[in-house]
């Protein structure tokens, strides 16, 4: 599996697309967004085909990776209410619900600093 980075800064906002393909097959993207200490991802896919396989994991933990990488110390997502049946799956991956807003289920997840930066 391989993921590719497309990265774009636009007014101090940093925005990164991650593809992955199998081999020359597209099997999954999302997007991450990085301003100072707040970071956020939206529209993860993976091919039905490739689900429960690891990748949506594996992609959320890569976006967790730039978001510190980039000075990041929390890293959230809003969940639609019509799509509430993900809701455990992020719970599962340390994300903790906050708020609701615009008919979005609000979580954040904290990404701490490595302990040689504390």
């Amino acid at each position: 599996m391989k993921i590719s980075h497309l990265v774009t800064e636009i007014e101090g906002h940093r925005s990164t697309k991650l593809v992955a393909f199998e081999g020359d097959q597209f099997v999954g993207h999302v997007d991450v967004y990085v301003k100072g200490e707040w970071a956020s991802f939206a529209r993860l896919f993976v091919r039905e085909d490739y689900r429960n396989k690891g990748l949506g994991s594996e992609l959320v933990e890569t976006c967790c990776t730039i978001a510190k990488a980039g000075g990041a110390t929390q890293i959230g997502i809003s969940i639609a209410f019509c799509n509430e049946q993900v809701i455990p799956w992020y719970a599962k991956r340390g994300f903790d619900k906050r708020y609701e807003e615009d008919g979005c289920h609000c979580f954040t997840r904290p990404l701490p600093k490595r302990s040689h930066e504390q």
